[in-house]
Order: structure tokens, then sequence, then C-alpha cells
């Protein structure tokens, strides 16, 4: 399977980006932006409220706890 790559400068490595706001359809919304890592071109959007990334941050949160009793 090839690896996916940036429209704009082909390179392979990708980050998300928190945006301010996302405004159209007659609403406006938190999205996380999917980008280059090197030239930070938006190849796709993701719900900023994802699940599992909420659930990932909320079981480190219950894991620091743990640590400590």
């Amino acid at each position: 399977m090839p690896l996916p790559a940036c429209p704009r400068c082909y390179k392979t490595e990708f980050e998300i980006a928190e945006s301010d706001e996302l405004r159209g359809g007659g609403y406006r919304t938190k999205v996380w932006f999917v980008q280059c890592s090197s030239c930070g071109a938006i190849v796709g959007v993701i719900d900023y409220f994802n699940l599992t990334h909420r659930i990932r941050e909320l079981e480190a949160k219950v894991d620091k706890i743990l640590d400590k009793v």
C-alpha cells in the first residue's frame, strides 16, 4: 500500500493542528486540521470533539491519578 503524500510538497509526515473556528453552512465549530508537517498544507479535517482522542486524554489523566494512589 503506498504512503499518503502531501499534494503540495509530496512529503509523507502529517500532524494535527487545532483550528480557532470554522465557519460556513450557517454554523461555527472548532475542528482539527490534518496538515503536512513540512509545508502546512491541509489535507483533512476531523471533528474537534473526536471521542477516541477525548477518551485517550481521559485515560492519561486516570493513569496519573492511579500512579499517585
